[in-house]
């Protein structure tokens, strides 16, 4: 049996020390990583785009948190126009969005999700728990000028707040479902993305206490195995 050295049971040490963070973590928009449904029917990666003046500016809350959606449909030129939602405004209680962006995690009792949700035009956002979806953030009101009046929405001020404890640990999705209601034929006149940055908190993180004991009696007997080898 191959003993570990010193310097393996002091990362060990430093690992059991560590809370985990499986069930934990910042949760923001980023490009490459986010499975996207768009207008088309077809499962994409989320890409980056370059916001709006009017817009939330990237980054928001310092976090690595940008404008995404499923194709280039930010101002830049010669950008992909993202379609107009039919019917213009959705019907209430509308499940099909222009584009709907996933993001998947994993809950323990108790553990609280803090969100905040931007987008042109607007979105909703769902959590699914594998059998049903709760709706944390609706939008009912459709008045569109350069942002929607009312949130989710695209400027500063105007974000979706989700604060949500979840009393039922296992695997979730959240869903983003972002609608484009602008007539604009251009980029500049109609641009569209989703911008949201928060974290999942744990409610029952790891006694660090109990794994530094854990750690340390391991280290013990890695050393008494250590002096049975010299004998």
């Amino acid at each position: 049996m191959r003993i570990p050295t010193g310097l393996s049971i002091g990362m060990l040490v430093i690992a059991l020390a560590v809370p985990s963070a499986v069930s934990a973590g910042p949760i923001t928009s980023r490009p490459g990583d986010l499975v996207v449904l768009s207008p088309l029917g077809v499962e994409s990666l989320a890409v980056a785009i370059a916001p709006h003046g009017a817009w939330q500016p990237n980054n928001p809350n310092n976090t690595d948190a940008v404008w995404i959606s499923y194709a280039l449909t930010g101002v830049s030129p010669n950008n992909v126009v993202a379609p107009t939602h039919s019917p213009n405004p959705p019907a209430p209680g509308d499940f099909t969005p222009t584009m709907r962006i996933t993001e998947d995690l994993w809950a323990g009792v108790g553990d609280t999700l803090s969100l905040r949700v931007w987008a042109d035009d607007t979105a909703k956002v769902y959590l699914w728990n594998g059998l049903s979806a709760a709706l944390l953030f609706d939008h009912t009101t459709w008045q569109q000028s350069t942002c929607e009046t009312f949130p989710i929405s695209c400027g500063p001020t105007q974000f979706g707040a989700i604060n949500y404890t979840f009393e039922t640990a296992g695997n979730y999705t959240l869903y983003f479902d972002a609608y484009q209601i602008g007539t604009g034929a251009t980029n500049d006149s109609n641009p569209f993305g989703v911008l949201y940055e928060g974290s999942l908190t744990s409610a029952v993180p790891e006694p660090v206490s109990t794994l530094l004991l854990l750690g340390l009696g391991l280290v013990g007997l890695a050393g008494a195995a250590r002096r049975g080898v010299r004998k």
